[in-house]
């Protein structure tokens, strides 16, 4: 039914403001600061973390990693201490001493110490175009 609607940039409805950095239709990851932390919203290109699937960064004074799917789907953990680099075999990401970790849907969860976990932070996916009418102040990752 929306074929015709995803073929072009064009939007459907009139919206307050649009920001050309990316395509209205671009879907972004979206990670929200903690309530009453004074931190901007932070946006992450879906197309970017395809190429970036494993990918560290500092947010609201907490180290994250986002781990994304060959298919597309994303998951943000807190990383602590450790630094993700690489992704492994299906479901497991590789930390910076080389050790697995298998990546569930709550947590990062060590292969090597199953007493290891990382939980998942709160994020979700939207339409820049979207987000960004409603949250100009977004910092965006692209």
């Amino acid at each position: 039914a929306y074929r015709e609607y995803f073929a072009t940039d064009a939007l459907m409805f009139h919206v307050p403001r649009t920001d050309g950095r990316l395509k209205n239709k671009a879907e972004v990851l979206v990670l929200r600061p903690a309530t009453g932390v004074d931190t901007k919203p932070l946006a992450i290109a879906a197309d970017f973390l395809l190429g970036h699937r494993v990918y560290g960064i500092a947010f609201d004074n907490r180290p994250l990693v986002v781990v994304t799917t060959p298919r597309g789907a994303n998951r943000v953990y807190r990383s602590g201490t450790h630094q993700f680099h690489a992704a492994a075999a299906e479901g497991r990401v590789l930390d910076e001493a080389g050790r697995s970790w298998f990546v569930e849907e709550d947590q990062l969860r060590g292969a090597f110490d199953s007493s290891m976990r990382l939980p998942r932070v709160p994020a979700h996916r939207a339409f820049w175009f979207a987000w960004y009418a409603q949250h100009p102040e977004t910092l965006l990752i692209k």
